[in-house]
C-alpha cells in the first residue's frame, strides 16, 4: 500500500513506541512524500529538509528505511551539523538520527566559510568524527570543486576530521604547491580553529646573512594542555653551524612563566655559545605576587649575533611585591651581566638586596595625606666600592581649590639617609637630612565653547643648600636631564643617591586647542626653572647647570587624522639654540598606510634621524620599511630594512632585506635576506 502527501510535514520515529524514551525523532519536510508499507520505506522528493538533534540534510531525493533505520540522500546533498560544518555530497547514507553513516564524493566546508576537505568517500562514525578516504585539505577556496591547480593542498590516503575539536589528522600525507608535490610526511595533525593551537610542525623559515650564510629554521610546536606548551627549533646556518632553541610557556590561574634557551657550537669562533632567558611569577592574591627572571649569555655579543638585539645589560631578578591603594612593599635581588665593550665584570654594581616600603594615610579631612616611605639597598662589587644605604622619608600633602578656580597644593617633607661605604682605605658612614617645602599653583582658563584652554602654572620650593656630599657614591642617580615631563618635580634625579637642593621657582604655560576628549589639535607647553643659588652637584649638560635653566617645552599639531607633527625640546636660556630636540612627523593612518620621520638631537650626545613606513599596494599586498642613521661626525647607516608581504586567502608570503651598518666586536656589519611562507591554518591561529 502507498500513501502520498504533497507539501506535508510529518514526524517519523526511529523505532516502536516502547523505544521513544531512548531515541529522538527527526523532522522531514518535502514537496512529495511516499510511504511503501510493503518495504517499510519512506521516499521524499522536491525541496527536502530534514532536521534532527545532530544536524540537518537537504537533497533532491531521500529514502528512509525504517526497518534498518537507514536514511539515503541523493542529488545535491547538503548536510549541516551542529558545529556548523557543511558537507556537500553526491550521495549520503546516515542513521536515522543523522549521527553516523557513509558519504560519497563529498566536500566539507568548515564553519565561517573556513577551510575545506574533499574526498571520494567518507565514513561519519558519530556526530563529531569523519574518516575520509583518498582525501585532500586546503584553506584555499578553490578546493570546493576538488579540481584545478590550487595554491596549496594536502593529499592523504586517510584524513580524520574532529568537528568538535576542529582538528584534522593525516596518514601518508603529501603537500602539493600548485599541483607539484614538495613534502611528504607519514603523519600530520593541526588545528583549523581560532585560538586553538595544535601540536605539529611550524612553517619553515629561510634566509641569508652576510655573517651567518644561508639558513633554514625548522620548528615543532607541542601543546601539552590549555596552560602549557613548548616550541623546539633547529636553525641550520652554513657559516655558523646548527643552533638548537627551546621555548616553554605556562599560564595558570595563579602562576605564569616563559622560558627560552639556545645553544650552538659556533664554527666562526670555535666555541660553544648559549643563552637563557626566562621568567616566572606567582600571584598569591590580588596585589601580592612573587617572581623570578633570568637573562644569561655565554658571552657579551651572543644576543647581538643570534637574537637580533644588543642590550647593554642582561638582568636576572628575584622579587616579591605587596600592593594596595594605600600601601606598597617590595623586595628585589638583582644581578647584571654587563655586555658593553671594554667593561670589567668585577666593577659592575650588583644590587643584591633592595627593599622598598610606602604607606599612605588619608587624614580626617579626606583630602590631606601623610606619606611614609623607606628604602634599603645593599650594593656589591667584586672590584671597587660596595655600599649600603637606608633612606626614610615622610611627606605631608594638602591640595585645595579656591572659589575662583585656583588649584593649589602644599607639600612638606623630611628625608633622612644613612650610607655605609666600603672604600679602599676605610669603611665610611655618612648621614644626611633633607627637609623641603613646596607650593604649586595653576589656574585653567577655558574659552566659552570649551575648545581652547590656557593653564599658567607655578611652583615655589624652599630647601637648604647642599646635601650631596662627595663621599656618597652616585650609583643610581647618574641619569639627569630637565624636560617638559619633569619640570615640576622637586628632584629630577633618578634614584636616591643624588637630590636637587636649594630654593627654586618654576613656572610654565600650557596652551591647548581642540574639541576635547583626547582630540587636541594644537598644543604648546613651555616652562623654565629659576634657582636662587648655585648647585655644583648638577651635571653640566642636564639643562640646569646655570641658575636660570634652559627653556623646555612640548608642541604638537594634529589638524587632521592623517597628519601629526610633534616636538619635545630644550633651548639654551641665553640664545635659544637647541640643546635637545625630539621631532616627529607622521602622515597617514598608523593602522594602515603611513610614514613617520623622527629626528633626535642632544647637545654633546647623539644626533640621529629615523623613518618608518607602511604602504598598502593592494588589498592583500603591503610594503614596510624602516631606517636609522647616525648624523654625528661623518654619519653612518645604523640599520635599514624593507619587507614586502602578500596575504592570500590561504597563505602568506614575506620577503625581508635588512642591512646592519655597524660592528660590535666579533659581529660585523651584514646584509640579511629572509623569506617566509606561511600556509594559513597550519601551525598558527587563524586571525
Amino acid at each position: 500500500m502507498r500513501l502520498t502527501a504533497s507539501a506535508l510535514t510529518i514526524s517519523l520515529f526511529l523505532s516502536a513506541t516502547t523505544a521513544l524514551a531512548k531515541d529522538q525523532p527527526f523532522l522531514l519536510t518535502a514537496d512529495q512524500i511516499t510511504y511503501d508499507s510493503e518495504h517499510n520505506t519512506v521516499t521524499a522528493e522536491g525541496h527536502i529538509e530534514i532536521l534532527s538533534e545532530y544536524g540537518a540534510v537537504q537533497a533532491n531525493k531521500i529514502i528512509y528505511d525504517q526497518t534498518g533505520d537507514l536514511l539515503t540522500a541523493e542529488g545535491d546533498v547538503l548536510y549541516l551539523n551542529e558545529q556548523e560544518v557543511a558537507v556537500f555530497a553526491d550521495r549520503l547514507e546516515l542513521e536515522g538520527s543523522l549521527k553516523a553513516g557513509a558519504i560519497d564524493q563529498l566536500r566539507v566546508r568548515m564553519k565561517n566559510n573556513g577551510p575545506a576537505l574533499v574526498a571520494k568517500r567518507a565514513i561519519k562514525t558519530d556526530e563529531n568524527h569523519y574518516k575520509l578516504e583518498s582525501a585532500a585539505y586546503s584553506a584555499c577556496k578553490a578546493c570546493e570543486n576538488g579540481e584545478g591547480l590550487m595554491p596549496w593542498k594536502i593529499r592523504a590516503d586517510e584524513i580524520a576530521y574532529d568537528a568538535q575539536e576542529e582538528v584534522v589528522s593525516y596518514k601518508n600525507a603529501v603537500l602539493d604547491v600548485y599541483g607539484v608535490p614538495v613534502v611528504w610526511v607519514p603523519e600530520l595533525s593541526h588545528s583549523v580553529a581560532k585560538k586553538k593551537p595544535r601540536s605539529g610542525m611550524l612553517p619553515p623559515r629561510f634566509g641569508r646573512s652576510g655573517s651567518r650564510g644561508e639558513e633554514v629554521t625548522l620548528a615543532y610546536y607541542k601543546k601539552v594542555n590549555e596552560n602549557l606548551d613548548y616550541t623546539f627549533r633547529t636553525r641550520a646556518m652554513t657559516e655558523r653551524g646548527v643552533q638548537l632553541v627551546a621555548e616553554n610557556r605556562y599560564a595558570g590561574k595563579h602562576a605564569s612563566g616563559e622560558f627560552r634557551g639556545s645553544i650552538i657550537a659556533d664554527d666562526n669562533t670555535d666555541t660553544v655559545r648559549s643563552h637563557v632567558d626566562g621568567s616566572g611569577e606567582v600571584v598569591f592574591r590580588k596585589g601580592n605576587r612573587a617572581g623570578l627572571s633570568a637573562q644569561v649569555a655565554s658571552d657579551d655579543t651572543y644576543y647581538d649575533d643570534f637574537l637580533g638585539t644588543n642590550p647593554s645589560y642582561l638582568k636576572s631578578n628575584a622579587y616579591a611585591e605587596s600592593a594596595s591603594p594605600l600601601h606598597y612593599a617590595a623586595f628585589n635581588s638583582t644581578f647584571f651581566q654587563d655586555t658593553r665593550d671594554g667593561q670589567d665584570p668585577g666593577q659592575t654594581a650588583q644590587p643584591l638586596a633592595q627593599a622598598q616600603v610606602e604607606r599612605v594615610f588619608v587624614l580626617d579631612d579626606r583630602v590631606s595625606q601623610l606619606n611614609l616611605s623607606g628604602n634599603v639597598l645593599a650594593l656589591h662589587r667584586g672590584e671597587g666600592i660596595s655600599s649600603r644605604r637606608i633612606v626614610v622619608q615622610g611627606a605631608y600633602n594638602k591640595p585645595w581649590m579656591s572659589a575662583d578656580g585656583d588649584l593649589l597644593e602644599f607639600t612638606t617633607s623630611l628625608r633622612g639617609d644613612i650610607y655605609n661605604v666600603d672604600s679602599t682605605n676605610n669603611d665610611d658612614i655618612i648621614a644626611r637630612g633633607l627637609p623641603s617645602m613646596s607650593v604649586t599653583w595653576q589656574r585653567p582658563y577655558v574659552s566659552g565653547g570649551g575648545n581652547h584652554t590656557v593653564v599658567p602654572q607655578a611652583m615655589v620650593i624652599a630647601a637648604p643648600r647642599g646635601g650631596n656630599p662627595s663621599e656618597i657614591p652616585n650609583e643610581d642617580s647618574v641619569a639627569y636631564e630637565l624636560d617638559s615631563t619633569n619640570l615640576f618635580d622637586e628632584s629630577r634625579f633618578a634614584g636616591f643617591d643624588r637630590i636637587e637642593t636649594g630654593s627654586r621657582f618654576i613656572y610654565g604655560l600650557d596652551n591647548q586647542y581642540g574639541p576635547g576628549r583626547g582630540h587636541t589639535k594644537y598644543r604648546l607647553f613651555i616652562g623654565q626653572s629659576l634657582r636662587f643659588d648655585e648647585d655644583s652637584s648638577l651635571p653640566s649638560l642636564g639643562g640646569t647647570e646655570t641658575r636660570d635653566s634652559d627653556w623646555v617645552g612640548y608642541t604638537s599639531l594634529n589638524p587632521t587624522p592623517w597628519f601629526g607633527l610633534s616636538s619635545r625640546f630644550r633651548l639654551d636660556n641665553a640664545d635659544l639654540t637647541a640643546r635637545r630636540m625630539d621631532n616627529a612627523l607622521t602622515l597617514g593612518d598608523i593602522n594602515h598606510s603611513y610614514a613617520t620621520i623622527t629626528y633626535t638631537y642632544l647637545d654633546g650626545g647623539p644626533e640621529e634621524v629615523s623613518a618608518r613606513s607602511r604602504l598598502y599596494m593592494t588589498e592583500y599586498t603591503y610594503f614596510e620599511s624602516q631606517a636609522r642613521r647616525d648624523l654625528a661626525d661623518d654619519g653612518r647607516l645604523l640599520l635599514a630594512s624593507g619587507n614586502i608581504v602578500y596575504e592570500h586567502e590561504c597563505y602568506k608570503l614575506s620577503f625581508t632585506v635588512r642591512r646592519r651598518g655597524f660592528s660590535n666586536r666579533n659581529v660585523p656589519p651584514s646584509t640579511d635576506y629572509l623569506f617566509n611562507i606561511e600556509l594559513l591554518t597550519l601551525g598558527r591561529n587563524l586571525d
